[in-house]
């Protein structure tokens, strides 16, 4: 999730740090946690809900990306990278 402008891992890390003031205690809330939490919940469900939830994390965070994207474009203009 590394392009020639952002790391978005670190990007959505930020942004989870702002949006979750206060997080549960010993809790790791960032982007790798959460990751490594979903795919072991795959591997281990037997109901197949799982694999539907971490579909639609994904579906998200793929959304959101576009999103910021979009936005910085339209933000930045010509000084962001363009390819």
């Amino acid at each position: 999730m590394v392009t020639p402008v952002n790391d978005w891992v670190t990007v959505i890390d930020s942004a989870l740090s702002t949006c979750i003031k206060k997080k549960p205690a010993g809790q790791n809330l960032g982007m790798e946690a959460m990751l490594n939490v979903g795919c072991r919940k795959v591997f281990a469900d037997t109901t197949g809900t799982a694999a539907t939830q971490l579909k639609t994390g994904f579906d998200f965070v793929n959304n959101l990306i576009d999103a910021m994207v979009e936005r910085s474009g339209r933000f930045c203009g010509t000084h962001c990278l363009q390819q």
